[in-house]
């Protein structure tokens, strides 16, 4: 029983979050073309912070689900930690959002910014 909980458990968070992906995704090109690239990049940052907290419990999902189906000692330790990541998940979510930390269009930048190294009497640019 415990198997098809876990079957049904992984099926819907994968297909939940593709719909709600999918359709920010619909949005985000909509309103890039009506707007301009540049008003689509939020959309972007919640499909990021989605697909990160959905991935975390998929893995979990599936590591549990491998053990627990062969048998093996593991999924005892992936029952448990499938417990605490099913409520790490969306905690993720509501803790991203909070800190405004998500991907943006600053996130590619930052590598390829130039930077000014001042020492004690010569100035360094770094590429």
């Amino acid at each position: 029983m415990l198997m098809v909980y876990g079957i049904v458990t992984l099926s819907i968070n994968v297909s939940i979050t593709m719909m709600i992906v999918t359709r920010l995704f619909i949005h985000r090109r909509h309103l890039s073309r009506l707007l301009g690239s540049p008003n689509a990049s939020p959309y972007t940052a919640i499909i990021t912070i989605l697909v990160e907290s959905a991935a975390l419990v998929v893995l979990c999902d599936i590591f549990f689900l491998i053990s627990f189906a062969l048998n093996s000692w593991t999924g005892n330790i992936g029952f448990q930690i499938w417990i605490q990541i099913q409520t790490i998940g969306p905690l993720l979510i509501i803790f991203r959002v909070g800190q405004g930390s998500a991907w943006s269009t600053e996130t590619g930048r930052v590598s390829t910014q130039t930077a000014t190294i001042n020492f004690t009497r010569e100035t360094i640019t770094v590429q």
